[in-house]
């Protein structure tokens, strides 16, 4: 178990998507056949949560799994500029780039936060879900509809924000 906070990371980051450079770190043994697709929630990054390093090592120890920690273009400062359907077809892209160049041949997704509704849109949309074995919803949250309990003048940004999408902005 790692006590210090400072520590490295072993595996590998590979880029899954040319077109857009979108990136992923695999760890634990790279030539595993089945892997946890990690899709983290707003703002997550790679090893963003404390408990990736210890959950990588354990699949890696008592299953002989790989952790996979997928960055798509709706993390970072990408929230609110994309959509559960492009986050799926990202998602496709990854798993396709699994089974190609790593052979993966089982897949399960653990979402964390908003990661969680990729996770059951996957199931539900997506190109592969018959070759996901099962999903982990770890703190499931929507943030739209935490924003709209909050946000006084909810409204009026939606409204805003449509009428700029119109004009292209």
């Amino acid at each position: 178990m790692c006590r210090s906070p400072h520590y490295s990371l072993q595996g590998d980051l590979a880029i899954y998507n040319p077109e857009t450079r979108l990136s992923m770190f695999e760890s634990g043994p790279l030539d595993a056949t089945s892997c946890v697709i990690f899709v983290g929630g707003l703002q997550d990054s790679f090893n963003g949560l404390p408990y990736l390093k210890l959950l990588g090592d354990k699949l890696a120890n008592e299953l002989g799994f790989s952790l996979v920690q997928v960055m798509l273009s709706s993390g970072y400062m990408g929230y609110g500029t994309s959509s559960l359907l492009q986050d799926v077809k990202e998602l496709d892209i990854l798993i396709h780039f699994l089974r190609e160049k790593r052979n993966k041949e089982r897949f399960f997704l653990l979402g964390h936060s908003t990661g969680c509704q990729d996770a059951i849109y996957y199931a539900l949309h997506g190109k592969y879900p018959h070759l996901v074995d099962g999903l982990v919803l770890q703190g499931p949250v929507s943030d739209r509809e935490y924003m709209a309990s909050t946000m006084d003048n909810y409204s009026k940004y939606l409204t805003l924000a449509q009428a700029m999408i119109q004009d292209g902005r």
